[in-house]
């Protein structure tokens, strides 16, 4: 852990801002968000000309999808272990009629985060049949997905549902 950062937002208030304006340690690869009182979150990605958002409201779980690998681009999956545990994660790939295309074990560390394109969390296996990856895991983790199509018309953040 890092020297943390305090922030205060009054009540129906909200936090607009870029990461870097925290002034987070160099090192900080992820943040965790802890409150006294209950928040709703949102988080957005960018690209030039391009924003994909996702909630971060109650989605750490041990188990979920992945609904959709981008067919004409990319997709990136991502996995931090939010537990105080190490964690192995598996991942099982299927194709529409749910047949099995591909499996993979990821081990995490306490704190740990995975970030990858999907056909690469697979290698050296081919993935290139697989509609949507499923994942369960021995501790509580954060798992999201990011698309972007290739003609760089989408980008699509999603959570592990």
């Amino acid at each position: 852990m890092l020297t943390p950062v305090e922030q205060t937002i009054r009540g129906k208030q909200k936090y607009i801002g870029v990461v870097s304006a925290l002034g987070l340690p160099l090192a900080s690869d992820w943040i965790a968000i802890e409150a006294d009182r209950p928040l709703s979150g949102f988080e957005l990605f960018t690209r030039p000309n391009l924003m994909g958002g996702y909630t971060g409201v109650n989605i750490t779980r041990q188990r979920g999808c992945f609904p959709r690998l981008e067919t004409d681009g990319a997709t990136g999956i991502a996995f931090v272990n939010v537990g105080d545990e190490p964690a192995q994660v598996v991942l099982n790939a299927y194709d529409d009629a749910g047949r099995s295309i591909a499996d993979k074990t990821l081990d995490l560390e306490i704190h740990a985060k995975v970030v990858e394109q999907a056909n690469n969390l697979f290698s050296p296996g081919d993935i290139s049949t697989a509609t949507h990856v499923m994942f369960e895991s021995t501790g509580y983790i954060v798992g999201f997905q990011l698309n972007m199509t290739s003609d760089g018309m989408i980008l699509e953040g999603l959570p592990g549902l």
